[in-house]
C-alpha cells in the first residue's frame, strides 16, 4: 500500500462515518480516544434533567498543530492553530473535508517517524 493511499483510506473512513453516522463527533471522540489517548481532548455537556451526554468538540494535541472539530448550529467546524512552544499562533477555519483530509496526513506522517504513532493508527482503522 503506498503512503499517499494510506492517507486516502483513513480520510475516507473518516467520511463515510460522517455520512453513516448521525452523531459523527461521538463516534470520532471514541475512535480518537482509543487510538490517540494522549493527544485527544473530548468536551462533552449533557442536556437539563438528562444523563445522556453529547460531544460537543474532539481536539487532537500534537506538539505543532491542534486539529479541533466543534458542533456548531450548523454542522461541525474544524479549526487547525498553529502552536510554537504552547502558543497558538494562527487558527485556521476548515471545511469536515478539510479537516479529515488534514487530520489524516498529520497522523501519517507522524506513523512514518514512529512505531507507537504506527500502532495509533492502525488501531484508529482497524477499531
Amino acid at each position: 500500500m503506498t503512503e499517499e493511499l494510506d492517507v486516502d483510506v483513513v480520510a475516507a473512513m473518516l467520511r463515510d462515518d460522517q455520512r453513516e453516522n448521525s452523531d459523527f463527533l461521538g463516534h470520532l471522540a471514541v475512535k480518537l480516544t482509543g487510538a490517540l489517548p494522549q493527544q485527544t481532548t473530548v468536551e462533552e455537556t449533557s442536556a437539563f434533567f438528562s444523563r445522556k451526554k453529547t460531544v460537543q468538540s474532539v481536539t487532537v494535541a500534537f506538539a505543532d498543530v491542534h486539529y479541533t472539530l466543534q458542533r456548531e448550529k450548523h454542522g461541525p467546524v474544524g479549526r487547525k492553530a498553529k502552536m510554537v512552544r504552547g502558543v497558538r499562533l494562527s487558527t485556521q477555519e476548515l471545511g469536515v473535508e478539510a479537516w479529515i483530509a488534514e487530520l489524516a496526513g498529520h497522523i501519517h506522517a507522524l506513523a512514518k517517524e514512529s512505531a507507537t504513532a504506527r500502532e495509533a493508527l492502525e488501531k484508529f482503522i482497524l477499531g
